[in-house]
């Protein structure tokens, strides 16, 4: 899963170990020490999260933390930090980096790793694209820089947004991540490089609409218009998801409340591009889009459109939503395929719209796209804003890592603040019912790494750092799949109604795959009566996609032992 811009993964990238923000200049960090990366973003925000989280001994950084973004292409993600000795086995004075590209999805976490031309990227001769690392040196002119202060979960850190483009560097990367294993993208991990595949996390998805969509299914559900509650969520069926992504429902009209008012009838607000309504937005207000409001007016729907916000062919996301929804993929005689991107965006805008998607932009809302694919889920979730502002009902999917709005202002990007997540068939999309084998939609997730016998495997620190994140390393070994590493990501992602962050929405984030994984035995599930609490410091799924140790995410979920206690334990939500 790949985004425009991260900023909610930026602020899970700023967890540092220990210390307060000080520069550690990546333009500095000696080449041997820096990791190339590629591929999903959906484990993003894991990713980041372990490398400089704030729990003891579980975190890759510690001291002077750095954090790097771009918007523009080349997109990437970056830290650059001081080493954490006991979880890298690195000298305490070394310091590393990790660039993580952005450009597309899985397939580049995949066969991004081979050095050679593939289907499925824009960015095949050479390598992909990363950004040139001399010019991101901290006085450089393509980044602004800013203190971050530190929280209970986050270290200070400083942060460097860069909106103006680097030069492109190509790079074969030594590490790649997907959503889901290769087959499911029907190419090899094998041919023409053998790649080391090692397991990493387990991460929920969930169906993301645009809020003036949230109020109007909230309405015709007979729940509180504008309630934040976990239980004024409203819901739709998965039946209803999968004739809505292959074509078959394609107006809101024909999607009705038990009394028959349909949801395209509804006048309710849509978005105000502000936290607690204090900022000025952009906002549709019945015959047109206003600015400048503080107050959303009630209005209903521009049309009865059902707007859809995907993804591009070479996110992992996008391949696991097909397979859940229409089992596309997974079953030779699948009927319906998914529904590809308007042909407006394809023939003006977007040149590689079949495969990486595009980025959200001004010129493409100006189109209306009633299909519109991201390359990344920034681009997603700026398409179901966008589509809110216009006055329509867009829905899309997102991993649940990634925060929505709401009073509480979870979502740290202030103009994709407008959309939230909905249940399916009445469930709620949190990991503790994905655990508790309540929910179905999730992936298990994969770290590819090259070979040593290549030329641009890692090697020196770099390999090190690898080492450290996909089987630990160090005296403290703690692997990004860790309870403890993913326990931390985890604390970060406690989604609220208020500000104050005391009234529970759901527990967004990633769980630990059970049993034995990766040559290396992990805790068990909890007990089917274990608490909030205990589930919260052992995150560990009781279900999982692997049999006899082969993982196959078209399988249902599996209870992985005989011995694991199943029923609802007492940590699921309704």
């Amino acid at each position: 899963m790949n985004f425009k811009l991260k900023t909610a993964v930026l602020a899970a990238l700023a967890i540092g170990a220990s210390g307060a923000a000080s520069a550690v200049d990546i333009s500095t960090v000696a080449a041997a020490s820096i990791l190339y990366s590629s591929g999903s973003t959906a484990v993003d925000p894991v990713l980041t999260d372990y490398f400089i989280n704030s729990t003891t001994n579980a975190a890759i950084c510690s001291g002077s933390i750095d954090v790097y973004s771009s918007t523009v292409t080349p997109k990437f993600t970056a830290i650059a930090c001081t080493a954490n000795a006991v979880t890298t086995g690195l000298a305490a004075s070394t310091n590393i980096a990790i660039i993580k590209e952005d450009n597309a999805g899985s397939l580049n976490g995949i066969s991004g790793l081979m050095n050679t031309s593939f289907s499925g990227s824009p960015y095949t001769t050479g390598g992909l694209q990363f950004p040139t690392v001399s010019q991101l040196a901290n006085t450089a002119t393509f980044c602004t820089t800013a203190a971050k202060a530190a929280s209970s979960v986050l270290a200070a850190y400083t942060l460097h947004t860069c909106g103006t483009a680097t030069t492109a560097a190509k790079v074969t990367p030594a590490l790649g991540f997907a959503d889901v294993e290769a087959a499911l993208f029907a190419v090899s991990a094998t041919a023409p490089v053998a790649l080391t595949a090692t397991q990493t996390v387990i991460v929920p998805f969930a169906p993301a609409v645009s809020l003036g969509l949230y109020h109007a299914l909230q309405s015709v559900q007979g729940k509180t218009v504008g309630s934040e509650l976990v239980a004024d969520m409203p819901s739709l069926p998965r039946s209803v998801f999968s004739g809505i992504y292959s074509g078959q429902v394609t107006s809101w009209a024909n999607v009705q409340g038990t009394s028959g008012n349909a949801v395209s009838a509804q006048s309710v607000q849509f978005g105000i591009l502000s936290a607690g309504a204090t900022v000025a937005g952009t906002v549709w207000a019945g015959t047109s889009t206003a600015t400048g409001l503080t107050t959303a007016p009630s209005a209903t729907a521009a049309n009865a459109n059902v707007y859809i916000c995907r993804r591009g062919t070479t996110s992992g996301t996008e391949k696991a939503t097909e397979w859940f929804y229409n089992d596309i993929g997974c079953a030779s005689l699948a009927p319906y395929a998914f529904l590809s991107a308007s042909s407006a965006i394809t023939t003006t805008l977007c040149a590689t719209v079949a495969t990486d998607g595009c980025s959200w932009t001004s010129a493409i809302a100006a189109l209306n796209p009633v299909v519109f694919p991201g390359n990344g889920t920034g681009d997603l979730l700026d398409c179901l804003v966008g589509n809110d502002q216009a006055g329509h009902f867009a829905v899309g999917f997102a991993s649940i890592d990634n925060a929505p709005g709401g009073p509480s202002g979870q979502q740290s990007k202030t103009a994709r603040q407008n959309w939230r997540y909905i249940r399916i068939d009445g469930t709620v999309p949190s990991i503790e019912n994905t655990a508790a084998g309540k929910y179905d939609y999730f992936a298990q997730s994969f770290a590819y790494a090259a070979p040593t016998t290549v030329t641009w495997a890692a090697t020196g620190n770099a390999a090190t750092l690898l080492k450290a994140i996909t089987t630990g390393n160090g005296t403290g070994p703690i692997s990004i799949g860790s309870p403890a590493a993913v326990a931390a990501v985890n604390s970060g992602k406690k989604w609220a109604s208020d500000a104050a962050k005391t009234v529970s929405l759901f527990n967004g984030g990633a769980l630990v795959i059970p049993g034995t994984t990766n040559g290396t035995a992990v805790a068990a599930p909890n007990a089917a009566n274990a608490t909030a609490a205990a589930f919260a410091a052992n995150p560990v799924s009781t279900v999982f996609k692997a049999k006899a140790g082969a993982v196959n995410n078209c399988l249902r979920p599996i209870v992985y032992s005989t011995g694991t206690q199943v029923g609802t334990p007492a940590y699921a939500t309704p």
